[in-house]
């Protein structure tokens, strides 16, 4: 996860700030950092910040994942694209039309049951 460091410093990420443009990257990265088991101790030395703001982050960032917060995903597209994640906001029809293979359609399946897709 070197490429997500090197990002956060190409961008200015650890800057005090309290812009959605700012927050929410860093909101994306925290819990992408958790995903690749850093410590807590160890994100909020990355970011200059303490243990507590990582754990609100990575709180928001569930609960707007959650609710499929449309400015969340929009501000955050350019660090779902480069990290993986873009599955996220894609409409389920598209996501089945685009299909290709078996090993898709089962991850499409999964995604369903996670409630990753929204309904029209």
């Amino acid at each position: 996860m070197e490429e997500i460091i090197k990002y956060i410093e190409e961008n200015n990420l650890t800057k005090v700030s309290r812009k959605r443009e700012v927050i929410y990257p860093r909101y994306y990265l925290y819990n992408k950092l958790r995903e690749q088991a850093y410590t807590l101790h160890h994100i909020a030395k990355i970011f200059n910040k303490d243990h507590c703001t990582i754990l609100h982050g990575i709180k928001i960032h569930k609960l707007f994942t959650k609710q499929k917060d449309r400015i969340y995903y929009q501000i955050t597209e350019k660090e779902r694209d480069l990290f993986g994640d873009k599955h996220l906001i894609r409409p389920l029809h598209i996501e089945v039309l685009d299909c290709e293979d078996l090993k898709t359609l089962k991850l499409i399946k999964k995604r369903i049951r996670l409630n990753l897709y929204e309904y029209i």
